[in-house]
């Protein structure tokens, strides 16, 4: 996965998938990055299933909207969890449907943002 090449290239302290199946997050761990996968999902029941796989941390939070949202829950939870403090980088991973009008037509990719810097909450 390309996310783990990234976050070590930059020196973040960490790689921040979020998931609702585990999917993104089980991609990431088989790639055995040196640096904490931090995983977030809503789902109780795979965010234990994620607390297994290699190098992951799993958190459960809640849902997440928008990618903007996920962005703003990756900061305050890197923060929170201890993997990094304000000026730090990491990198946030997350699996977005992109609907188009017929739904049979639905696909979904990955999509990876670098935080540069962490920021202060209610900052921005």
């Amino acid at each position: 996965m390309a996310a783990a090449g990234l976050a070590e290239s930059i020196g973040a302290v960490a790689i921040v998938g979020f998931t609702s199946s585990g999917a993104t997050v089980a991609r990431i761990s088989r790639k055995r990055p040196s640096l904490a996968i931090l995983a977030i999902t809503s789902d109780l029941q795979v965010a234990r299933r994620m607390a297994l796989m290699w190098g992951a941390h799993s958190v459960h939070s809640q849902d997440a909207h928008s990618y903007e949202e996920m962005v703003t829950i990756a900061e305050a939870t890197v923060r929170i969890e201890g993997f990094g403090r304000n000026g730090d980088l990491a990198v946030v991973v997350a699996r977005h449907s992109i609907r188009p009008i017929r739904q049979e037509q639905q696909s979904a990719r990955n999509t990876h943002r670098c935080l540069t810097p962490l920021t202060q909450p209610g900052t921005r």
